[in-house]
């Protein structure tokens, strides 16, 4: 299963099945077999990944192809714990639109478990968003400057072979 993006979010009375949603669908308390998937992508990712945002509220964990973006709404749980909604997913090779796509799902997620995401929040899930973004823009940089170092230098080494090999004979 390739998860393009999911949202998961614990109940907040603490007896209820947590809320997992793949792809905009909610997945329901009885299907096992995803809901340990979705959560140990979680896990995996979190556990992998590095923290590049961590501001007031959301929480962004990126792996070179991953995301988890925890997000603290203002509702706690029956005991007055914080209740984050964890946003995951694939990074798609195509950010352009991802904010178009993501949002609209967190909403519709947010909305069907009674979750408030602030206008504030919204503005720092946003920004996180572009930080994913430029997080791979740098990387598919650094990969292309790598294999142009990598050209120069095998090159630069055949030229040298070359002006040595002449010397010897």
């Amino acid at each position: 299963m390739s998860i393009i993006l999911g949202f998961w979010a614990q109940a907040l009375d603490n007896s209820s099945a947590d809320s997992i949603s793949l792809n905009d669908r909610l997945l329901a308390p009885n299907d096992e077999i995803l809901r340990q998937k979705a959560v140990s992508f979680v896990s995996e990712t979190a556990l992998a990944g590095k923290k590049i945002d961590a501001d007031s509220g959301v929480v962004l964990t990126v792996t070179k192809c991953a995301f988890v973006l925890e997000i603290m709404p203002s509702q706690t749980d029956a005991v007055g714990r914080a209740a984050p909604v964890v946003c995951f997913g694939d990074i798609p090779p195509q950010m352009d639109d991802f904010e178009q796509i993501f949002m609209p799902q967190l909403d519709h997620f947010a909305a069907s478990i009674r979750r408030e995401i602030s206008s504030e929040q919204r503005g720092r899930i946003v920004l996180a968003l572009r930080k994913i973004k430029k997080n791979r823009s740098f990387r598919k940089n650094m990969i292309g400057l790598t294999l142009l170092i990598v050209g120069i230098c095998a090159g630069l080494g055949i030229l040298a072979m070359l002006h040595f090999k002449g010397k010897i004979l």
